[in-house]
């Protein structure tokens, strides 16, 4: 019960802050031939993920969670306009690591990016510029991931662990995809579990609480 009042409260507050998308495992899943073809939008906006090509379709698991291959998958909603200051929460795991690959991107390459970059396990967002690496998110280990872009005061971080800030540009998302770069290219090999965006930088008690929530939720350490 006490698990229940604390995921409709997350809930909630998650409504309260008005996002712009907002896809969770289990929920408005859509399995047409080989894997997800649309995951519905929560937000209330109708920005469902969408995969028409049978062969580039992530696998659902028995969980609700969406697997993505790494060669071929990705999802990507249709265009709206999503512009600086944004915040991506992402929980998830990524189960191996290419420097380049994109976790998940704006409507255009490389306009709301993360990817990643240099070493495994790091991570780092670019919207026109790249901040400096988070390898805070061990690979196979569920996470949260919080990327803010919001030009020089751009920053990614995960869980609760302090995050790496800088100027990540100034590119504006103008939609999202996930899995991969805009238009399915540098795909990465993740399982996903719940995404949400928002068209604010939160603030640092807004995003604790957040981070905090989606923690609880998915069973993060």
């Amino acid at each position: 019960m006490l698990l229940l009042r604390q995921q409709l409260s997350l809930d909630a507050y998650i409504r309260s802050l008005g996002p712009a998308g907002w896809w969770l495992k289990g929920q408005g899943q859509t399995v047409t031939g080989s894997g997800v073809s649309q995951w519905d939008d929560l937000s209330g906006n109708g920005r469902h993920l969408l995969q028409s090509t049978d062969a580039a379709r992530p696998a659902l698991q028995a969980d609700g969670s969406v697997l993505f291959n790494g060669t071929s998958h990705y999802l990507k909603c249709n265009a709206f306009t999503l512009n600086q200051p944004t915040c991506v929460l992402w929980v998830g795991k990524h189960l191996s690591w290419t420097d380049g690959d994109y976790v998940w991107d704006g409507n255009t390459a490389a306009t709301m990016g993360l990817a990643q970059i240099g070493a495994t396990p790091n991570l780092s967002v670019y919207a026109g510029a790249v901040i400096s690496t988070n390898p805070d998110l061990t690979l196979g280990t569920i996470g949260v991931i919080s990327a803010v872009y919001n030009g020089a005061s751009s920053s990614v971080g995960v869980d609760r662990n302090a995050a790496v800030t800088g100027d990540a540009g100034a590119g504006n998302g103008g939609g999202f995809a996930l899995g991969a770069a805009a238009g399915g290219f540098v795909p990465s090999h993740i399982q996903v579990y719940e995404t949400v965006i928002f068209p604010i930088a939160p603030s640092t008690a807004q995003l604790d609480r957040l981070v905090g929530g989606l923690m609880a939720r998915h069973g993060v350490a």
